[in-house]
């Protein structure tokens, strides 16, 4: 079984056909290796299709249908991982198909998309599928594979020939927004910056025009974990097929971290309180210990007010989480006795106090994903979620270069980083002392009178 999962988009133009259908899938299974994600756009599939074509996949196949001669998208799998469906999502047009989805040891957020021809049209579907991710859970980091036919170029120099390419300026928009929001990346062009492949040639009169009209965008946090992308020959339909591979296993062992102390907490009389009565009892004890200095007391204090503050933390979001399941709980409870003038205020009340603690909990999150400029009600705690994780990925070193040799175990690359500090700071006295004093004797340098010599040495007085 491989330890990578891979995944490929093809519009497929109507899958009505069985001996088309079946000649598709077989190519694509075999780019595959048997063992993967199919995406498909314009299947042309309805509700009573499924049947017939459930043996042809021989795997779990997830639909939105269209019509007969029109839209229509599928994701299938195929394979022997362990593959477990969460949740699934679907518009209405039959343009969009999202999966949560398990994978081995994998969350994936599996996203299938058939745009619209018409910039139009697109504005609209892009809102739809805005409206299908705020249904959708991202706070547990999962992986996110966006793929399809969106039908629109994002550069007309090196996604666009022939013919007169125009940019669809609104649906862009749209995307590049969605892409901030969740965090994606068009991974084929970031390993091809300047390179023009075509997935969409069309004979014209005017001569042959090619565009680069399917994507995937993968989460950024993952592009390391991407062994291959590419663009196949196209085969039974005039799109071509587009690959990608992802390694299941990241071997990413994350550290406790920079601690950092949360400046909220001053506000809290009871973490104040008990800090003062810690540190009275910690000065009483150094006070009677002669082997301090001022300088290690000061230190061992810090030392002890991270540790009290770090076990504080902990307590107080203990309590904070059941203190949230229990008014979840009290609001359910309660939501079938409204009629109830004393229950409606008690409601009220539950209500008001939970909602406290969740913007509570979303302004720290904002805080910690270190965005300067918003404003209230402008962007959702799950923009700053993404922004936090990002920087968190960030601030991760996964792939490092020693001697031309890549380096991509966690440990190994802990070792080499520390290897090079431990001896970019030593101590080398590459010039013997004749060769220090010649240079220093010949040095320039304005020399401080006896007077101010005097002040220098003197003690420091606050004037």
């Amino acid at each position: 079984m491989s330890d990578e999962l891979t995944i490929i988009s093809n519009n497929a133009k109507g899958l009505k056909k069985r001996n088309k259908r079946l000649r598709l899938i077989k190519y694509l299974n075999k780019h595959l290796g048997h063992e993967g994600i199919i995406f498909l756009q314009e299947t042309h599939s309805k509700e009573g299709d499924e049947i017939k074509w459930k043996n042809d996949f021989k795997g779990p196949v997830f639909y939105c249908h269209g019509t007969s001669n029109s839209c229509g998208v599928l994701t299938a799998y195929v394979g022997s991982k362990k593959f477990v469906p969460n949740k699934t999502l679907k518009d209405k047009r039959g343009r969009i198909l999202i999966l949560d989805a398990n994978i081995d040891d994998c969350e994936y957020i599996l996203i299938n998309i058939y745009n619209a021809n018409t910039e139009t049209e697109q504005v609209k579907v892009l809102q739809d599928l805005n409206d299908l991710l705020d249904q959708v859970d991202f706070t547990q980091g999962k992986r996110i594979v966006f793929g399809g036919d969106f039908n629109l170029f994002f550069d007309d120099t090196c996604d666009a020939k022939g013919g007169k390419p125009l940019l669809k300026q609104k649906s862009i928009a749209k995307l590049i927004n969605i892409f901030e929001t969740y965090d994606l990346c068009d991974i084929w062009r970031v390993r091809n910056l300047k390179k023009k492949v075509f997935t969409f040639r069309q004979h014209h009169f005017s001569g042959l025009i090619q565009r680069r009209l399917d994507y995937f965008f993968i989460s950024n946090e993952i592009q390391e974990l991407v062994n291959e992308t590419k663009i196949l020959p196209a085969l039974y339909t005039d799109h071509s097929p587009i690959l990608i591979s992802i390694s299941e296993n990241s071997e990413l062992i994350k550290g406790p971290g920079l601690w950092k102390f949360n400046n909220s907490l001053v506000s809290d009389q009871n973490y104040v309180l008990q800090l003062k009565g810690h540190i009275a009892k910690l000065l009483a004890e150094l006070d009677n210990d002669e082997s301090f200095d001022d300088q290690t007391k000061w230190e061992f204090l810090k030392y002890e007010i991270r540790n009290f503050t770090i076990k504080f933390c902990k307590a107080h979001k203990k309590i904070e989480k059941e203190k949230i399941e229990n008014l979840e709980k009290t609001l359910n409870t309660l939501e079938s006795k409204l009629d109830n003038p004393l229950d409606q205020k008690v409601y009220n009340d539950c209500k008001t106090e939970l909602e406290f603690i969740y913007n509570k909990i979303a302004e720290g999150i904002r805080v910690r994903s270190k965005c300067t400029w918003y404003e209230e009600g402008e962007k959702s705690s799950k923009f700053f979620l993404n922004l936090e994780k990002y920087n968190a990925t960030k601030s991760q070193i996964k792939k490092l270069l020693v001697n031309d040799c890549e380096i991509t175990e966690q440990n190994k690359i802990l070792h080499e980083i520390k290897n090079y500090f431990e001896n970019l700071f030593k101590k080398k006295n590459l010039n013997s002392q004749e060769k220090c004093d010649n240079f220093l004797s010949r040095l320039n340098t304005t020399r401080l009178e006896n007077n101010q010599v005097v002040i220098c040495d003197e003690d420091y007085k606050r004037i």
